[in-house]
């Protein structure tokens, strides 16, 4: 009876709070060395898009292209016949995949980047590197945006067709301005994030 009495009990109580949330009540200086600490600091912000979205994407994208891929390779080696539309679909799929990476690689900040300058620059400094980083991107991809929007534009009124399957040429030539929007929007949302983690930091 005892035993089962005190489990109850325990189980009946909340929860204590972890070192970080009582250091925080009680107003002393953190340790940013501590596990909940960094997952605090690393819990991520709300999106207007989930990265879950292209991550989702991806992943069917990688799926699709193995499928194609075994099935014109199966093909191939069993009746000596290949698929004509398994290359031209292949290559339109893996730019989009490529692209979708991008647009996610901004939000998670896992793309590669040389940071033995920057690392030697104070926080305002490698802050201030980050924000003319994103800056640059976004110009890049504002320039994709519009000329990939004229190369769609011109293949869509000269009614250009893909050399394999005869397909309309300006449907691929359309992802390029899309997905550029995408990876644009996506750097402008790190900027938006950067500048105000910068506000809410400042005394």
């Amino acid at each position: 009876m005892t035993d089962g009495k005190s489990a109850a009990d325990a189980a009946a109580q909340p929860d204590a709070p972890s070192a970080f949330a009582q250091e925080i009540a009680a107003g002393q200086p953190l340790d940013l060395g501590s596990s909940d600490a960094v997952q605090h600091q690393d819990a991520p912000r709300r999106l207007w898009l989930p990265v879950s979205v292209e991550e989702a994407t991806a992943a069917a994208l990688m799926a699709i292209l193995a499928v194609i891929t075994l099935l014109n390779v199966v093909t191939r080696y069993l009746t000596n016949i290949s698929f004509a539309f398994t290359e031209e679909y292949s290559v339109v799929l893996l730019f989009i995949l490529v692209f979708v990476g991008v647009s996610s690689g901004i939000v998670k900040k896992s793309h590669i980047s040389v940071t033995f300058f920057t690392d030697m620059l104070p926080e305002k400094g490698r802050k201030m590197a980050e924000f003319i980083g994103l800056l640059a991107m976004i110009a890049c991809f504002v320039v994709l945006v519009i000329y990939g929007a004229g190369v769609a534009i011109d293949s869509y009124e000269l009614e250009e067709t893909s050399p394999g399957l005869g397909n309309p040429q300006w449907i691929y030539y359309a992802t390029l301005p899309l997905l550029s929007a995408l990876a644009c929007l996506r750097a402008l949302g790190a900027v938006i994030r950067l500048v105000t983690s910068r506000s809410e930091n400042a005394p």
